[in-house]
């Protein structure tokens, strides 16, 4: 994965600030320690979603708070992250495009080599220590996205990958109005309850975008 962001200037990016289509992205990894629940409970809410063939937006709303409450209620399990706003529309549209794709290539990646050992061609370790979680969000102008800007254009670069910077993220996550939302992606990676990365597999295999959440 290469994720690319508008960090290098984030004035540059909201100069022409575009209301067509605007991009959210936010990776947290997770490190889940042994008897840790929080990875299962995340994968019973996404088993969830996938039987809904239909869902409706007062459904998108409750499943994301739930994710977010998860994740808050484990901030402190919190180790590596990522995260991007595009507000311009090309942009934003090819980026939740290649997020989706580069992400889902991953899960299917990562279920594939699953057996009775670990497949040491696409692993470096044994280890099973860290789980990423992705949300994505292409949509249109709105509260959430006008609040976004508004914490951006004043955030420090040196707290960009802070805690408490991730923290306000994902509270206004909970201001989201999926009637602004035109696709949205939730993702687990690895995909599978038994499986999960080692510290060796974070640093190399095309997650070095990743930033210590400090």
């Amino acid at each position: 994965m290469n994720r690319r962001g508008f960090f290098g200037s984030i004035a540059s990016f909201l100069e022409g600030y575009d209301t067509d289509r605007i991009f959210f992205g936010l990776q947290i990894v997770i490190n889940s320690y042994p008897g840790d629940t929080v990875v299962q409970q995340l994968r019973t809410l996404a088993g969830a979603e996938k039987s809904t063939k239909q869902e409706t937006e007062e459904q998108k709303h409750s499943f994301y708070k739930n994710v977010i409450a998860l994740l808050l209620e484990n901030y402190a399990f919190w180790e590596y992250g990522y995260w991007d706003f595009i507000p311009k529309a090309d942009a934003a549209v090819e980026e939740f495009e290649s997020w989706v794709t580069e992400i889902d290539a991953a899960t299917a990646t990562e279920g594939a080599e699953l057996g009775e050992e670990i497949d040491g061609v696409f692993r470096m370790s044994r280890d099973k220590y860290y789980v990423v979680i992705t949300l994505a969000f292409l949509q249109s102008s709105s509260l959430f996205t006008n609040n976004l800007q508004l914490l951006l254009e004043e955030l420090p670069e040196d707290v960009y990958y802070a805690k408490d910077t991730f923290l306000q993220l994902c509270q206004r996550m909970n201001t989201i109005d999926f009637s602004y939302v035109e696709r949205d992606a939730f993702f687990l990676v690895p995909g599978n309850d038994d499986d999960g990365f080692s510290w060796e597999d974070l640093h190399g295999g095309g997650w070095e975008y990743l930033h210590p959440i400090v």
